[in-house]
């Protein structure tokens, strides 16, 4: 019996061991580096509320993965983000935070700047009307604007 018990603690070890060698180091994709500090602290998807941002109502929707970001925004044309007028969708990769040189804003919070590199972004627009105002002003130099047509604007100088 005794001997039993110490076959199973070694084959359970062994498992665990196997287990903990095939495991990815950091959990990220950042090429396996284990993450720290305030990107460590930012990992995971964050979600803001329906707010006004001078124009129109915006919910947006933030994924950070290692040193990738994801970004999908849906402007809406009411406070209850129910009419949906266009959304935007970014990737970014190399994202870097700037520990050093910590920002403290007017409510008296603190925060840091950051940078990273677009790899992707596209903008859709949901109506006609919508999609005829971009042509007739050739927002990003493109007149081909169509309802429910991503526009892919990486590269593009746009106001």
């Amino acid at each position: 019996m005794k001997n039993q018990k110490l076959s199973l603690l070694t084959v359970v070890s062994a498992c665990l061991l196997a287990l903990s060698g095939c495991a990815p180091s950091g959990g990220d994709s950042s090429g396996g580096t284990t993450l720290s500090g305030e990107l460590a602290k930012v990992q995971g998807t964050w979600v803001t509320s329906c707010y006004f941002n001078g124009t129109l109502y915006v919910k947006e929707t933030f994924t950070v993965s290692g040193t990738t970001i994801s970004d999908h925004d849906n402007y809406y044309t009411d406070a209850s983000c129910a009419n949906l007028s266009f959304s935007e969708d970014g990737t970014y990769s190399s994202l870097s935070i700037d520990e050093d040189n910590p920002v403290t804003f007017s409510d008296g919070t603190t925060g840091y700047r950051f940078s990273a590199k677009t790899t992707s972004y596209t903008m859709n627009v949901r109506t006609t009307q919508v999609a005829d105002s971009l042509n007739s002003q050739a927002l990003c130099g493109d007149t081909n604007w169509a309802a429910n047509t991503p526009n892919e604007l990486s590269g593009k100088v746009c106001d």
